[in-house]
């Protein structure tokens, strides 16, 4: 557990989509809506876990808005837990097949629901996860309009965070 002085923010993944109040009450944590703006390093920044930019990815789509249904999270939490860990085990069986089976374009953000994004909240920095091309991307969107320009920067794994380099806010 954190000390209470250290805000700690917890955004819905793909897998981990089931986490509540309660939980986020025991981590001393805040749950944030996707997407979350905020303001980084003088920075306005969208956060999105990403897989709804995925939006090529019909199956993943129709799975997702299957399993975010508020009836069926509360028919799955009120199976006995043994019932629960075989069907995540399932479930995960079957990713690891699609995604074997997937082009890898369409498991990847699409760049018109980036653009699409962008311009809903005003044309911020994004940063999201749910990626299979991690890099430092650079979009211009609307070019030649007032509000034109954007970035859209991409770091997951292992040591990813958010720092400081040189005026520009990137991630490592």
């Amino acid at each position: 557990m954190l000390p209470r002085r250290t805000p700690l923010h917890i955004m819905h993944g793909n897998r981990d989509f089931l986490l509540g109040a309660d939980f986020a009450t025991a981590c001393n944590a805040r749950l944030i809506d996707d997407p979350h703006s905020l303001g980084l390093f003088g920075t306005r920044t969208l956060l999105m876990h990403g897989d709804t930019l995925c939006t090529d990815d019909f199956d993943y789509q129709r799975f997702r808005a299957e399993v975010r249904a508020p009836a069926w999270r509360k028919e799955f939490l009120s199976l006995p837990l043994v019932l629960r860990k075989e069907q995540i085990g399932a479930l995960r069986a079957q990713s690891e097949k699609e995604k074997r089976r997937k082009p890898p374009e369409i498991m990847d953000v699409n760049r018109g629901a980036v653009e699409a994004m962008l311009r809903e909240h005003g044309y911020p920095r994004l940063i999201h996860g749910h990626t299979h091309r991690p890099a430092r991307h650079e979009h211009r969107v609307d070019a030649g309009s007032a509000n034109a320009g954007a970035a859209r920067l991409v770091r997951v794994g292992r040591g990813s965070g958010v720092r400081r380099e040189g005026c520009r806010t990137q991630t490592p």
